[in-house]
């Protein structure tokens, strides 16, 4: 389905295969394509069904209350992910919100992609969470006991389509320390073919309830970077 005209999202029945720079997608784990049998192709997931793919209730490998209310304010993001890329598109890979749904992870990204079947990333786990929350004065920690256990453990290697970027040293340094912008690498962007990337970007933090919300990220490619140092 479309949502605002550029926005790619998925109903409960309905997966996320487009792939535009007229549209921004949004992913949850698990997410997959129930017409692709082989494993390895793009958007296979092991025993794929239509709860696979239900935003209603974050579908099955990590279902959360909160990611129904991401997706539909993912449809507004869309409209300033677009511009801010076609404005930096000689220097941008992708740029992309990533929530932390209770979490679970989610995320929505500018260009659309297909998510592929291979490769891995080491998970670094959610501990890190446990610390107090950075703009609180509640002493609570950034993420619950629950919402850490849901986090793939350290150490663990993770699939495109269980990734959450709760579980990635860039989201990790932006959600400990949100005064700042922040930037990660160089380092190979495991689901591209861009090769090496540095990353960009800043904590979301609600700024009435001091909620951690999401990472941000810009992604630049080093050899642009280089082309405008030089």
């Amino acid at each position: 389905s479309s949502m605002h005209g550029i926005f790619q999202g998925n109903n409960d029945n309905e997966s996320l295969m487009h792939v535009s720079t007229s549209h921004a997608s949004f992913f949850m784990q698990g997410q997959c394509d129930q017409s692709v049998s082989e494993p390895g192709k793009e958007g296979y997931y092991e025993n794929c069904t239509d709860a696979n793919n239900n935003v209603f209730t974050g579908g099955v490998v990590r279902p959360t209350k909160t990611n129904y209310q991401l997706y539909r304010g993912s449809a507004d993001l869309a409209f300033i992910l677009k511009p801010l890329y076609e404005f930096h598109h000689r220097d941008v890979t992708l740029i992309g919100v990533y929530f932390a749904n209770s979490g679970a992870g989610a995320w929505v990204e500018f260009p659309s992609k297909k998510l592929g079947a291979n490769g891995t990333y080491e998970s670094i786990g959610c501990d890190w969470a446990n610390a107090t929350n950075p703009v609180s004065d509640t002493l609570q920690p950034i993420l619950s006991n629950e919402e850490r256990r849901g986090c793939h453990p350290r150490g663990d290697l993770v699939p495109p389509r269980e990734y959450n970027p709760l579980e990635r040293g860039w989201c990790r340094t932006q959600a400990l320390n949100p005064e700042r912008s922040h930037n990660d690498g160089p380092y190979l962007d495991s689901f591209s073919d861009y090769g090496m990337v540095m990353t960009f970007g800043r904590a979301i933090y609600d700024r009435i309830t001091k909620e951690f919300v999401a990472c941000s990220r810009v992604d630049v490619k080093v050899a642009r970077l280089t082309e405008i140092i030089n």
